[in-house]
């Protein structure tokens, strides 16, 4: 079907009436309205309209927008007139004619000032309008008397304007001066409260001080309760060793030090570096079987002139009951071992006058449990005379319903092949008048040509388990002493930091920006100066009090949670101490409780200050991780080390508190070191709320 076609003409006939008005109205603008000017509240020039050449005056050099500076000289006196008034009665402003010159041509205009509609949180505009008006001739010229006259009542115009002016800014000068005052009373009332905070934190200190003072206390009556036991074990003239998880040396007696050759000087030291003078040749698995199986284990041995002892190796026990070490433990059986050897050459009365001379209770006994052998000891520890007790059972002098020794020997008597060297059992003993108390017993399998003979070295352990349970009783409290005092610190450490930071900053953050914004307004050079001085004053006592509130407790620990926080604990350090510090972090579960965030941050912080004080540490490393649903926090340099033994119990508060924190959270704490290679210490705190 064929397309029907329009011609063009009629096409071009309907866009005209379109471009025709648009036209229309653009020539009706340049024609009838006037030229004009959009000014701001500054008098700068933001938008020109129409042709404003005849009524401007550029001037060389770098182009202007002020408009006072733009436009004709005879306009500059009616124009700042015009607008003083618009922007303080917010009118529209007419002038009376001007008559100015341009290009050669006379020409008069009149000046109108209109202010524009204020647009919220924007600066106040104006529109200057420039109406032609006719010229007042005569004989086509005009009269300087009457332009004259006119700058003059322009002049008289303005000079009033500008005496209200000055006046308005009398008034606005007193109404700052009498805000000066009450901002100086302000400033009166934060220093009172900063001493006020200030004699809050003396008396927290104080009661500090005290709290460290009955920690002080507890840790003498400690150290007393030490000095008793290791005395004790002096007195009672038993050789003792103890040997710390990796069988390093940790504390001997002097008989120890004797019989086994040590010095002081070996005290951290591995045991395997002393050449032991005992004819034991298992030590390694000896050790193995304490640690891992946790249980006594007794060796008879004999040192380099002959005499025979019994070897004990005890499981090193801490208070949570883990194993963190061996106590060896060496019983002098020579004047029993002996005898019991050489039977058949040495008389029978030179046995008892061995066993007569040990300090312990010695009981031999067959396979039947009939004692055949005693010493006196047995005699004054169980209140039995000698005819008494001997051919009676084993189990006389137990107490009812709990173990004894020889049930425990019988399978020595019934397989002597897989029988064990030795057997140590803490037992409740009996005496005749049937009062219990506790022992430590010995066993020892003993053969000789016809039979087989048990002997039980018995010692009464009363003294020590009391000491042991006094220990235990200061030691806790001595820990619930420590955990109060670390809680009632940061507790009352939070409580100041809140309040620095929420009252007194505020208040001084509020009052630097009350004095900054009079200082704005106010145009005397004397009195901003001034109120800038005050203002820099403000803003100093502000950051001094922020960071007081910074140090009792970072707000950011809690807010921003503990990664951000010991990032900003290490930037903070290595800007301070000029050290390098390399921060590393895993992600940590969603929601850590505030105690551990706070401990490790304690830990960390603590541990800076020791770097910065002591290492001459140049790098530093701090990683917080997350093995085995732990969270382990370290803190590593390169500084100059230390040796561990020698220090270990001399730490001050500071590493008192580490510990103690570590231990308030479930964790442990660990130290490693060596002289010129630096240090580490490390907390590793179960992840328990996150099960």
């Amino acid at each position: 079907m064929p397309t029907k076609k329009v011609p063009l003409k009629r096409a071009v006939a309907k866009a005209a009436p379109a471009n025709l008005r648009k036209d229309a109205e653009q020539a009706l603008l340049r024609r009838y309205v006037p030229a004009a000017l959009v000014i701001d509240s500054d008098l700068l020039v933001v938008h020109l309209h129409g042709d404003t050449a005849p009524y401007l005056a550029l001037a060389a050099g770098p182009p202007v927008f002020q408009v006072l500076k733009l436009v004709r000289p005879e306009f500059r006196v009616a124009l700042r007139g015009a607008i003083s008034k618009a922007r303080k009665e917010g009118i529209t402003v007419s002038s009376e004619a001007i008559h100015f010159n341009h290009n050669g041509q006379p020409g008069s205009a009149r000046l109108e000032v209109c202010p524009l509609r204020q647009v919220p949180g924007r600066k106040q505009n104006y529109l200057i309008v420039f109406k032609d008006a006719p010229r007042t001739t005569r004989g086509s010229k005009v009269t300087s008397a009457s332009r004259l006259e006119q700058e003059l009542a322009t002049t008289r115009e303005f000079l009033r304007t500008l005496i209200a002016e000055h006046e308005a800014v009398q008034e606005e000068m007193q109404a700052a001066s009498e805000e000066s005052l009450a901002n100086n009373e302000e400033l009166q009332t934060a220093n009172e409260e900063m001493e006020t905070a200030k004699e809050e934190l003396q008396s927290s200190n104080e009661e500090l001080t005290t709290l460290n003072e009955e920690l002080r206390q507890r840790n003498d009556e400690l150290e007393i309760l030490g000095n008793d036991l290791s005395n004790l074990l002096v007195g009672v003239q038993i050789p003792v060793l103890v040997l710390d998880r990796r069988l390093h040396i940790r504390r001997f007696t002097p008989l120890a030090g004797t019989l086994l050759n040590l010095i002081e000087s070996d005290v951290g030291r591995p045991f395997h570096d002393i050449a032991s003078t005992l004819s034991l040749r298992d030590w390694d698995a000896c050790f193995l079987e304490v640690l891992d199986s946790a249980r006594t284990v007794e060796r008879e041995v004999k040192d380099r002139h002959g005499y025979w002892f019994s070897l004990r190796l005890h499981p090193y026990r801490t208070r949570d009951n883990k194993i963190d070490g061996v106590i060896l433990v060496l019983l002098d059986i020579d004047l029993i071992k002996r005898p019991l050897l050489a039977e058949a050459r040495e008389p029978r009365d030179y046995a008892s006058v061995l066993l007569e001379s040990s300090g312990q209770a010695v009981i031999a006994f067959g396979p039947d449990e009939r004692i055949v052998l005693i010493n006196s000891g047995v005699e004054k520890m169980f209140g039995y005379r000698r005819d008494e007790i001997i051919g009676q059972s084993m189990r006389i002098l137990f107490a009812q319903g709990g173990k004894h020794p020889a049930g425990r020997l019988q399978k020595m008597f019934d397989a002597p092949a897989s029988r064990p060297a030795g057997l140590v059992l803490d037992l409740e003993a009996r005496r005749q008048d049937g009062a219990t108390f506790p022992v430590e017993v010995s066993l020892s399998m003993v053969e000789r040509t016809q039979d087989k003979l048990a002997v039980a070295f018995v010692a009464d352990i009363t003294e020590r388990r009391r000491l042991e349970a006094l220990s235990e009783l200061y030691r806790g409290q001595i820990g619930a002493l420590a955990a109060q005092l670390i809680t009632a610190q940061e507790e009352e450490r939070r409580r100041v930091s809140r309040e620095l930071h929420d009252g007194l900053c505020q208040r001084l953050a509020s009052l630097a920006l009350d004095v900054d914004g009079l200082a704005a307004e106010i145009t005397p050079i004397s009195a901003r100066t001034r109120l800038r001085t005050l203002q820099t004053r403000v803003i100093k006592a502000s950051e001094e009090a922020r960071h007081i509130a910074y140090e009792l407790h970072p707000s950011v620990l809690d807010d921003l949670g503990l990664v951000i926080s010991l990032k900003a604990l290490c930037d903070e350090f290595s800007k301070t101490e000029s050290i390098a510090v390399r921060f590393k972090s895993s992600k940590l579960p969603d929601a850590v409780p505030q105690e551990i965030a706070s401990g490790l941050y304690r830990i960390a912080q603590e541990s800076l200050q020791n770097i910065a004080k002591h290492s001459k540490a140049k790098r530093v490393s701090v990683e917080l991780t997350v093995p085995d649903h732990n969270i382990r926090l370290s803190i590593k340099d390169d500084g100059m080390g230390f040796d561990l033994p020698t220090v270990r119990g001399k730490g001050g508060l500071g590493m008192v508190g580490m510990g103690e924190r570590a231990r308030m959270m479930g964790g442990k704490l660990s130290m490693e070191s060596r002289p010129g290679q630096g240090a580490e210490i490390a907390v590793r705190v179960p992840m328990e709320w996150a099960k």
